[in-house]
């Protein structure tokens, strides 16, 4: 008999002929009254991004419609108390074993992608030695499913990851790798703060920089933002930019904030907020998404 992963009563169990006959065990998994604590989404639902409870292209899709930019976003479930619950014990407590609660949903709805390449959401170096896994990679797994993490899928390989995803913690540990006075070509955006003369007086190596990309702030009408923010507690930012963005759709007028919790990525995002006249309210220890989660959740 096994037990359910998340309240670990006995599991009411069946075992077919088949089974027996192949000598297979059941996987373990969650008994009925805890997974039916999970909302599914239910058929009213915006079309674009699976917001539950509206029949139509919620007000954050519609902005991005017109802006031109395509979302398509499939959710199975709720984010509810059970589900934030589930996630607390499996990604930031570490516990592998709850990979497969979810393997008969996720291998009901992936194998309707059967012609596409499943890739897996990476993480960063520090979080996998911490965790043990790739939380994503691991319900995978449990699928039986084909996929190909990001890197492989385009053949390319890394030598090594910073474990803080900021341009100076690259250049710094490039130095590891390389000998004084090779030439380092660091690919990056317009708005990086990369510094190469630095990097070259402090490293010995002579480092140059590619804009590969230009980074472009939508300004989202007033109103919507002002709809939006009615249902939300914190507000995360995940880069300067976005926060300048955030500030001239609201022309400013930080107010109608309230009580709202602001949640940023690393220092230099926080000084942009503080800087325009916000208060910080949680700061990433770790200059990552998963690492401001960490704090929120804390």
């Amino acid at each position: 008999m096994n037990n359910c992963l998340l309240c670990e009563s006995l599991l009411d169990e069946k075992l077919t002929f088949c089974d027996l006959l192949n000598l297979k065990k059941p996987k373990a998994k969650a008994c009925d009254a805890c997974f039916e604590k999970f909302q599914r989404i239910s058929a009213q639902h915006c079309p674009k991004c699976y917001r539950d409870g509206i029949d139509e292209i919620c007000i954050d899709c519609d902005v991005w419609t017109k802006k031109g930019k395509e979302v398509c976003h499939k959710s199975c479930f709720v984010y509810n108390e059970a589900m934030k619950d589930f996630f607390s014990q499996y990604k930031f407590q570490g516990d592998y074993a709850l990979s497969s609660v979810f393997t008969e949903v996720l291998h009901q709805e992936l194998k309707n992608y059967s012609d596409y390449t499943l890739v897996p959401i990476p993480v960063s170096v520090e979080k996998y030695q911490a965790r043990g896994f790739n939380q994503v990679t691991a319900f995978l797994e449990c699928t039986k499913l084909k996929f190909k993490e990001i890197l492989e899928k385009y053949k390319i390989v890394p030598d090594f990851v910073p474990n803080e995803y900021l341009v100076d913690k690259l250049a710094e540990e490039v130095v590891k790798y390389t000998d004084e006075n090779d030439n380092i070509l660091i690919v990056t955006s317009d708005i990086s703060p990369c510094d190469t003369d630095k990097y070259n007086s402090l490293y010995k190596r002579n480092y140059e920089k590619v804009v590969a990309y230009n980074t472009k702030k939508l300004k989202v009408d007033r109103k919507k933002v002002h709809e939006t923010l009615k249902d939300v507690d914190i507000i995360t930012f995940l880069s300067s930019s976005t926060v300048e963005a955030f500030y001239e759709s609201l022309d400013g007028d930080f107010f109608i904030l309230g009580d709202k919790k602001i949640a940023s990525i690393g220092p230099m995002t926080s000084e942009t907020i503080r800087r325009l006249g916000m208060k910080v309210d949680y700061e990433a220890e770790k200059y990552t998404a998963d690492g401001l989660l960490d704090v929120i959740f804390k």
